[in-house]
């Protein structure tokens, strides 16, 4: 039997700090509170302990605004009783995971106001700046999560706009920078120096952006009522494909230190969806230090036992026939047709208006305008016999829309479609791959 890691089988329970218990009597819970409850903890059988932001801040969020990654906010403590609690929490078999917030900074942590100070500023390229538009408006139409106004900022001092996901106060940090990546990784081997055991990881979903800044698609599906934000579907402004590998290198960062550490993603949101496909992204793109074999069976079929021979023959057969560059990221609220040159020789200009409308169909979100696309996709590969490059169709189940499409990948490069379909049948969901050498995509799903 494959062994379980510890947080698949433990219990994890997370603490508030600042509402936990009070300590010195100053209204608000702290370190040492925590501290007087390790005895419980242990009597209730948790087995790690998931500790919510405790870094210096303002507390504009509280603590999701960061002033400083490698010091404790005084007022639940200091570095030393952080130091005790996990000292104490550890001698009695509960391991310690830090909340880590990557996506952005609070506006008085020192590296944003180094940066803010002038363009030419050795952190200015730490953030994400922009000119304003030339009707001195912001750079694109991109939507605060906080406010549902735009996300970006003027900075009268130097005369751009700064991007903020979330609040005023929270600038993002430019993860296409090497220097922060370096120094956020930093940060994780700070804590785990002082025992930490792993990560909850929030909002990582947000930390790459398209790297054109593109104005996201309005979001057909908003209703009065919605939360603002959701006006937007941020198709450009999240969920980009390069936070795999940044997820991969905090995971590098982690195996540096002995024993299993966990690095896990926010809960509210899972930045590749369904979790299927999360799996097969991971495991086709070499990433086996995110997710194991035995996670990916279970995301695939949750009530079917696979063999550890047939999963490897899996993942080599989509290794071979997808390859690193036929992954795509699914938006969480809509999917995405991949055409790698619009020029391609041989598309007549028909054809490549109906794959772009295919396209656009797979932002609508419901099962008609899917199978739709699906159609549509099919006609452009049958009216293109001479086809000589790659397209790829990505789909994938949407809780809301029933899992009737499954997830499927349709693959034509050298004159051979190769067919990947996950389709559920009867709750479960059953794999097959099939190869039919010089044979064109004339026939239908």
């Amino acid at each position: 039997m494959q062994r379980r890691f510890w947080w698949q089988t433990g219990v994890i329970y997370q603490i508030y700090p600042r509402s936990f218990q009070d300590s010195n009597g100053d209204g608000v819970g702290d370190l040492n509170g925590i501290l007087d409850r390790v005895d419980y903890l242990s009597w209730l059988g948790v087995d790690t302990v998931w500790i919510s932001p405790v870094y210096p801040s303002p507390m504009a969020d509280f603590g999701y605004d960061v002033a400083d990654y490698v010091d404790i906010d005084p007022i639940f403590g200091a570095r030393a009783d952080f130091d005790r609690l996990v000292k104490a929490l550890h001698e009695r078999g509960i391991r310690v995971i830090l909340d880590f917030v990557p996506n952005h900074t609070s506006d008085k942590h020192p590296w944003f106001q180094e940066a803010r100070m002038s363009r030419d500023s050795p952190r200015r390229d730490w953030y994400i700046w922009r000119d304003p538009r030339p009707d001195g408006g912001p750079p694109n139409n991109w939507l605060s999560v906080a406010s549902g106004d735009s996300a970006w900022e003027f900075d009268r001092a130097t005369g751009q706009y700064y991007y903020h996901a979330f609040l005023i106060e929270q600038p993002d940090l430019n993860w296409r920078n090497s220097a922060v990546r370096a120094a956020m990784y930093d940060v994780l081997r700070f804590w785990l120096d002082r025992g930490v055991d792993g990560f909850r990881v929030d909002t990582i979903w947000r930390l790459i952006k398209d790297a054109a800044f593109r104005d996201n698609p309005a979001n057909p599906n908003y209703r009065e009522g919605d939360a603002p934000f959701r006006r937007l579907l941020p198709l450009y402004s999240a969920d980009q494909p390069e936070v795999l590998e940044i997820a991969a290198e905090m995971r590098r960062v982690l195996a540096e230190y002995p024993g299993d550490r966990l690095l896990k993603r926010g809960t509210a949101s899972i930045a590749l969806q369904p979790k299927a496909f999360d799996a097969l992204v991971c495991l086709v793109r070499g990433a086996e230090h995110m997710i194991s074999k035995q996670e990916l069976s279970e995301a695939l079929w949750p009530d079917v036992h696979v063999s550890e021979r047939n999963l490897t023959n899996l993942i080599v057969s989509l290794r071979k026939i997808l390859g690193h560059d036929a992954i795509r990221t699914v938006s969480k609220h809509g999917y995405r047709f991949e055409l790698p040159v619009s020029g391609e020789p041989g598309v007549r200009r028909q054809t490549y208006e109906k794959f772009m409308r295919a396209r656009e169909l797979t932002t609508q979100r419901s099962l008609e305008s899917m199978l739709l696309a699906r159609d549509l996709y099919w006609t452009c590969l049958a009216e293109n016999p001479n086809f000589d490059g790659t397209i790829y169709l990505i789909a994938a189940a949407d809780e809301e829309m029933g899992s009737e499409l499954g997830i499927i990948y349709l693959v034509e490069e050298c004159g051979i479609r190769f067919d990947v379909a996950i389709i559920p049948d009867g709750g479960k969901m059953n794999l097959s791959i099939t190869s039919c050498a010089a044979k064109r995509a004339s026939r239908r799903r």
